[in-house]
């Protein structure tokens, strides 16, 4: 190829040294050294032909920063978008980054090398921050609203029993205790009392003659501290219980008081503590 076959060109392309090397196959006159830091215009004039060449992957390093970065907690996300972020061009002390909240997704993302006021970005250097549930919200939520035997009831208990804050563990793992040892005799009635509780009145039959007799008193409502997601700060939760006696058989569950505001309220924690880390505003929707 001849120095009319090429021509240097500014800008930003895909491709690499293979396309040169096709490209002189099918015409070779000439072979000089190249710079890498440029583009080429190829010309194949035999087949009336343009092909723009990058060399960019036969360089030290690339470009620009380009990619993505994933994280499920709020500190390394700030310490990444710290590290990366890029200072604007003007004489003010903002940053050409901008981070993004998106409640719904519970994601906070940040566009690294975004657009300036004057100036426009490429947008191709992020971080993500993906909040994830812990496995003690987890646990709780998927059994919001849902009534079930007294046998699983109880097993729920023992097994969140350090995420009950109120009443006490110990007075938790009575009635979770009781409700097992209860699992064979008949439930006749259910009453709240006075100081919130609920007492449950059974009926234990033997050889269809009228056995023991006897009652099981539990709290209306407990308390649960729960950090919704990984990293973040624990929250007082309510849970109403909620019983069912049907020809005998109990199947309890119970009702969070509204867990959307927990997430909410525990999403405006992460964000405003990200905001303060990184001296970014974060503003709320969906990067381009």
């Amino acid at each position: 190829m001849n120095q009319e076959d090429f021509a240097i060109i500014r800008g930003t392309t895909a491709g690499d040294l293979g396309s040169v090397i096709d490209v002189a196959r099918e015409s070779v006159v000439d072979v000089r050294e190249i710079d890498p830091e440029k583009l080429y215009l190829a010309v194949v004039s035999e087949r009336s032909r343009e092909q723009v060449l990058d060399l960019e992957g036969h360089l030290p390093r690339p470009r620009r920063k380009v990619g993505t970065v994933r994280f499920h907690t709020g500190d390394s996300f700030s310490a990444y978008v710290n590290r990366h972020a890029v200072p604007s061009a003007g004489d003010d002390d903002l940053s050409t980054s901008t981070l993004w909240g998106d409640l719904e997704q519970a994601r906070i993302v940040a566009v690294l090398d975004d657009h300036e006021p004057h100036a426009a970005g490429w947008g191709e250097h992020r971080a993500v921050l993906q909040l994830r549930h812990t496995a003690a919200w987890k646990r709780w939520a998927a059994k919001h609203r849902q009534m079930m035997p007294q046998r699983d009831f109880a097993e729920l208990v023992e097994e969140g029993l350090e995420d009950i804050v109120e009443p006490p563990a110990a007075g938790m793992l009575e009635v979770a205790q009781s409700l097992q040892a209860a699992k064979s005799v008949a439930f006749r009635s259910g009453t709240r009392l006075q100081d919130g509780q609920v007492q449950l009145v059974w009926e234990e039959t033997i050889e269809a003659k009228a056995g023991q007799k006897g009652d099981l008193t539990i709290p209306e409502v407990f308390v649960l501290g729960l950090c919704p997601y990984e990293g973040s700060d624990p929250f007082r939760v309510r849970a109403r219980l909620r019983y069912r006696i049907n020809d005998g058989a109990l199947q309890m569950g119970y009702v969070l008081d509204r867990p959307e505001d927990v997430l909410e309220a525990a999403f405006g924690v992460v964000k405003d503590r990200v905001e303060a880390e990184t001296g970014i505003v974060v503003w709320a929707g969906v990067p381009r």
